[in-house]
């Protein structure tokens, strides 16, 4: 299964921050297809392997294209990663 559907829930999305992310909090910021934007909890696995993830348990609700990007905030200081774009498709497209 290569495609993201609409009404799919078995989901997790991860992402690389390059960075040690000890004693950090995480975020997986969105833009949806319509322009609104939002966040998703993100889980810090190994926080020195600089991965984050967010298991998708409702669906997206929305075909098209999807915007998202990490946010990290370590003692107070917030950096932002670079945004990646990915295609939700409509089921049965």
């Amino acid at each position: 299964m290569s495609k993201i559907f609409d009404e799919q829930t078995d989901l997790t999305i991860k992402l690389d921050t390059g960075k040690d992310l000890t004693g950090s909090t995480a975020k997986i910021m969105y833009k949806r297809p319509d322009a609104t934007t939002g966040d998703w909890d993100a889980t810090i696995g190994a926080p020195p392997n600089g991965i984050i993830s967010h298991s998708i348990v409702e669906k997206l609700g929305m075909a098209g294209t999807w915007t998202i990007w990490a946010k990290v905030i370590k003692a107070g200081l917030v950096s932002i990663g670079d945004p990646v774009k990915f295609t939700v498709y409509k089921v049965g497209t």
